[in-house]
């Protein structure tokens, strides 16, 4: 499971990555195997397994984290795992770790052992202008005749408290699993909503592909995307949707003219709809010819 789940996060990017991602962990979730949140200390360059029956989730696989990034932290935390937000900031190269490459990190939940992820990104600038400042100091010969040591006794002396503030809400975070990690990895925003399908649909969506085009089918799912375009021979506009389902597996959903101009209302994005139609194949791709949008409220 781990090698597939490494494949699929490697060689592509995008929407077909992600895709890939949420169908192999979707797979682990069914056999029962916990895929677990990034964790400085504990992720590697790939999912790997942990405690024998446990999938731990890979650096790779984290939006705006890089091979170079991934190096300089298994790197940096070789010898010692990391005790705090300064001592990653001081141990790692500032070079190489980015602004944007440590929201990514705080975001996504591998920093959490920390601190709160608002306390940690709102401290993120004073940390590392403190920290460059000691490296210069020590470049430039200011350190003691003891080096190491009292470098990280200065690293352990700075003061990220960022005050008493509320941390991101539990929907927040989730809404970073799915930008920073592709997909809803420890719970589902509409969770609820989408289990209730379960008695209205006729179809999950993962098991389309065994239906044969022209099946008449009844899905729901969450409104991933919607690319609105205009015909070019009524200039009519039109769309196309893809509907996804909580384990993050998708389908592209047609919806013409006629169609988009009873429902357009409802296509939109983050929000549950069901969707009747037929199946169709084209290129080998599966799709669904829309003929009515509802709410599941």
């Amino acid at each position: 499971m781990t090698a597939l789940l490494t494949a699929e996060s490697r060689g592509t990017t995008g929407p077909i990555k992600n895709e890939k991602i949420a169908l192999a962990v979707a797979e682990c979730k069914r056999l029962n195997v916990p895929v677990l949140p990034p964790d400085i200390n504990k992720s590697q360059k790939d999912f790997a397994v942990e405690d024998r029956t446990k999938v731990r989730f890979g650096f790779s696989a984290i939006k705006n984290v890089g091979t170079a990034v991934i190096e300089n932290i298994l790197n940096a935390r070789q010898d010692k795992p990391f005790v705090s937000f300064t001592d990653f900031c001081s141990r790692v190269s500032l070079s190489t770790v980015n602004k944007k490459t440590f929201e990514s990190l705080v975001k996504s939940g591998a920093m959490d052992k920390f601190g709160k992820r608002a306390s940690l990104l709102i401290a993120l600038p004073d940390i590392v202008s403190k920290i460059n400042q000691i490296k210069k100091q020590s470049a430039e010969g200011q350190a003691s005749l003891f080096g190491e040591e009292t470098h990280e006794s200065t690293v352990s002396e700075i003061d990220f408290s960022a005050g008493d503030i509320d941390d991101f809400t539990h929907i927040e975070k989730l809404g970073f699993e799915k930008e920073f990690l592709g997909l809803y990895l420890t719970s589902h925003p509409h969770l609820e909503t989408l289990s209730r399908l379960k008695t209205i649909v006729t179809h999950d969506i993962e098991l389309l592909e065994e239906e044969n085009a022209g099946t008449r089918v009844t899905i729901g799912g969450l409104v991933e995307t919607a690319k609105r375009i205009f015909t070019k021979k009524s200039n009519s506009e039109m769309a196309f949707v893809t509907i996804a389902n909580e384990r993050g597996i998708g389908i592209e959903c047609v919806v013409f003219p006629k169609i988009f101009a009873l429902y357009k209302d409802l296509l939109i994005t983050d929000s549950v709809v069901i969707i009747d139609g037929r199946l169709d194949e084209r290129d080998d791709k599966r799709t669904i010819i829309v003929d009515k949008i509802s709410s599941p409220t």
